[in-house]
């Protein structure tokens, strides 16, 4: 009797540990101040190649990446994990080395509170980007692994997730590579943000971006002759993505569908790329 009463209890313990790692798992809150002797511990992380401005770092299944811009007068930090899609940033004041914002994010959207700082390091100002989502990022992981099996938390390069609220707050769910015989297939899930329902569940080629049944016989070799004016936003390297962010391409950050627009703009041999 003891012997099972024991094995239930490791059980239980291994499924708590488990589930925690994969969900629970959250970066560190970002400190007050920046010092270099707050990483003296972490590793540096032998995939990437050190400099005195650019910095990478390594303990257990964390990650960190500091940027440090002179132009900006910027810290920027990122610390990230090899577990799941949750990350922690910060950026400080390269001189005074006191905290200006923090945030988290999921994927490479921001959830939760974005914080702003004064130049004494005390917080001034709240931004909500939950707000317009009724349904978190936590429970789309809940709905997406009952309805589609779908483990949308753990680290996995081929399903990426964004979410926008333009004009309605949705989440968007890519899964990649899902056919060995094509490369540019993947699966596209549109799920309401406000009522956890799902709007479209299709499967898409990356070579026609627009989704209309069409564009299946339109060649990559077309191109549009009138260019969109001013797609996409520009985007600082090392800042924050502006709400929406669908892609980063050169300097700017763009929604799905100015990617999309952007992407027919283009000649046909750099859309080969951009596919």
């Amino acid at each position: 009797m003891k012997r099972i009463f024991f094995l239930i209890s490791l059980l239980i313990v291994g499924i708590s540990y488990g589930q925690d790692t994969i969900n629970n798992l959250k970066p560190s809150k970002m400190r007050e101040h920046f010092l270099d002797d707050n990483y003296k511990d972490w590793e540096p992380d032998p995939r990437y190649v050190n400099s005195t401005y650019t910095i990478h770092l390594i303990r257990g299944d964390k990650r960190i990446w500091i940027s440090k811009v002179r132009q900006t007068n910027e810290i920027y930090v990122e610390e990230t994990n090899v577990i799941n899609r949750y990350s922690s940033i910060a950026v400080y004041d390269y001189n005074t080395k006191v905290i200006k914002i923090s945030g988290e994010k999921f994927y490479n959207f921001l959830i939760g509170k974005k914080k702003n700082y004064d130049q004494y390091g005390r917080l001034v100002k709240e931004e909500d980007f939950n707000k317009p989502y009724k349904i978190g990022v936590r429970e789309l992981a809940e709905i997406v692994k009952e309805r589609y099996k779908i483990d949308i938390i753990r680290i996995n390069q081929d399903i990426h997730v964004y979410r926008d609220c333009e004009q309605k707050a949705l989440y968007y769910i890519e899964i990649y590579h899902i056919n060995p015989e094509s490369y540019h297939q993947y699966r596209d899930i549109i799920i309401d943000a406000t009522t956890g329902k799902t709007i479209s569940d299709k499967i898409k080629d990356s070579r026609f971006p627009d989704d209309d049944e069409d564009n299946n016989t339109t060649s990559i070799f077309i191109e549009e002759t009138t260019q969109p004016k001013e797609l996409g936003v520009p985007y600082k390297q090392g800042g924050y993505y502006p709400a929406g962010t669908y892609r980063l391409y050169n300097d700017r950050a763009f929604t799905k569908k100015e990617w999309e627009l952007y992407v027919k703009t283009r000649p046909w041999w750099e859309r080969l790329f951009l596919s």
